[in-house]
């Protein structure tokens, strides 16, 4: 058992989020456009409901996409393409975005 100061000063201890205290940089759209072409290369059309699958499983909308979490989006989505040459390919071109 714990014992507590004799005056009864228990402080509750601080929570802080950092999510608030610096604004995090976003993608902008023409990554997504970019991403969806490529995987369009790769798995045809449904690449854009993938893109938009993958962005919502990480918690994340289109719109205000973390640039810390590009690598993360990449990684996932090329895990759709079964040709490990076209994988390749893909993370090759979009290397850059990282």
């Amino acid at each position: 058992m714990e014992e507590t100061p004799a005056g009864g000063d228990v402080k509750e201890p601080v929570v802080t989020s950092s999510s608030t205290d610096t604004p995090q940089e976003t993608v902008s759209p023409k990554f997504f456009d970019r991403v969806t072409v490529e995987l369009t290369q790769a798995l045809g059309p449904m690449a854009s409901m993938i893109v938009r699958d993958h962005v919502a499983a990480l918690g994340e909308s289109i719109e205000k996409f973390p640039q810390a979490r590009v690598g993360e989006l990449l990684d996932t989505v090329s895990e759709e393409i079964s040709d490990e040459r076209q994988k390749i390919r893909f993370r090759a071109r979009l290397a850059k975005e990282l």
